[in-house]
């Protein structure tokens, strides 16, 4: 294992500093406009209660909860704790957004308005429906719901007339120039890229402010390498939708500020031979994914089913 791993894997020791502020605005959240989105809500009277759509007796109304049919009731803590599973430093960080940065917080809010595309670019025809993305990143491959959601309440992430997930490919400057493919059929697997996509880019999450880029050879590997080390700071997180090294190439032109590339590769011939091309040409590490996975979204549901 690398040793960025390494100090990757120590991070989550830091979200045990929740501070009593934090703590404070997370029981303080109003959990009928966080929950917007991200579940079905139903209106049940003027007084601003809602119930969730498959619970009828799971009561919110601002930052409380009560389940009359299980006899508990809570803060937006506790909820998050008792319906998601969250421990309780997942649970304020989640409530409190703290998992993204403040620049992928603008990104986000820049893209939740109005998604800006490229004269030179078409997206696939978008349809509103995710259902089939969401049960495919979420039941197959383990991705984490609250990642999901965030990402696809933001245009992040969409899903296509056919079915597919769309990753859209997001410039610096908050243009979409091309997009990732990815199937949602189990039995069938689909890979791509948009037709007219732009030469050296690729889908990408910025964390902080970037010093490391970590590469991966889809968008899937890069969100399950994110869900494993949700802590991960100044990190500019990459899928180059396959192993390509003019897309390693093409951030490191855009980001002078990145001193460290990793490879997070698939653990085959292939991944390595990349390696060894890349190290020829620039300085970079490989970052496997651990115990022998595939991948890293191979080494994601191995974690999560124990």
């Amino acid at each position: 294992m690398s040793k960025l791993a390494d100090r990757f894997r120590e991070i989550p020791k830091h979200l045990q500093q929740v501070t009593s502020g934090q703590a404070e605005q997370a029981r303080n959240t109003n959990l009928v406009e966080f929950l917007s989105g991200r579940e079905d809500l139903v209106k049940v009277d003027n007084h601003g209660r809602y119930r969730l759509k498959d619970h009828d007796s799971l009561i919110i109304r601002g930052s409380f909860y009560w389940w009359n049919s299980r006899g508990i009731e809570g803060n937006a803590i506790d909820f998050m704790q008792v319906y998601y599973g969250m421990d309780f430093k997942t649970a304020v960080a989640d409530l409190t957004n703290s998992s993204f940065s403040t620049d992928t917080k603008k990104r986000l809010e820049s893209a939740t308005n109005t998604v800006q595309v490229s004269k030179e670019f078409s997206l696939p025809t978008i349809q509103k429906d995710m259902r089939r993305t969401f049960a495919y990143l979420i039941k197959t491959r383990c991705i984490d719901k609250s990642i999901v959601q965030n990402l696809a309440k933001e245009k992040l992430m969409m899903q296509d007339e056919r079915g597919n997930i769309v990753f859209p490919w997001i410039t610096n400057n908050r243009e979409v120039v091309g997009a990732e493919l990815n199937g949602t059929l189990t039995d069938k697997r689909f890979k791509g890229v948009s037709e007219g996509s732009e030469y050296g880019y690729g889908y990408n999450i910025s964390i902080g402010t970037p010093k490391r880029l970590c590469v991966f050879e889809s968008a899937i590997d890069l969100l399950s390498f994110w869900n494993i080390y949700k802590g991960v700071q100044d990190v500019l997180l990459v899928s180059m939708a396959g192993l390509k090294e003019e897309v390693i190439e093409g951030f490191l032109k855009r980001y002078p500020s990145l001193t460290e590339i990793h490879l997070g590769v698939d653990n085959d011939i292939a991944g390595k031979t990349f390696i060894e091309s890349v190290q020829t040409k620039i300085k970079a590490s490989p970052m496997l994914p651990p115990n022998q996975c595939k991948d890293w979204n191979d080494y994601l549901k191995q974690k999560s089913q124990g």
